[in-house]
């Protein structure tokens, strides 16, 4: 598991709402915690369009990736409509880096760093 302020947290299913995020963040060492919120309703992409999570990813995945190979967790929370393009955005940004993202996919799952909450 990535050392992180959050770290003890995650051994088992952590249910934070806002502010207890905003916490986290203001009692976390600088580059400890990040927290990055794709509201698409409220907030815009590069483009001047909705800004959804596969556009945050997008934007990140250097460290995304460094992240999740460090042993960070990963969750995501929303509507089950997401979660394809979700995965479409990291198969693309995988390959592209010589990955193969069923087998990382499967890791990450195996390794209890994907966390999908979805309705």
């Amino acid at each position: 598991m990535e050392q992180t302020v959050a770290h003890h947290m995650f051994d088992a299913t952590a249910w934070l709402v806002l502010d207890e995020f905003d916490a986290m963040l203001q009692n976390a060492g600088p580059g400890q915690l990040k927290v990055n919120y794709a509201i698409s309703c409220d907030t815009k992409n590069a483009d001047g369009g909705k800004l959804y999570v596969q556009d945050v990813i997008a934007q990140s995945t250097k460290e995304v990736f460094e992240r999740l190979d460090g042993g960070a967790n990963i969750c995501f929370c929303g509507l089950k409509g997401m979660m394809p393009n979700i995965l479409m955005t990291f198969e693309d940004v995988a390959t592209s880096q010589g990955i193969v993202w069923a087998d990382t996919l499967k890791e990450l799952k195996a390794n209890h760093q994907w966390h999908v909450e979805v309705y």
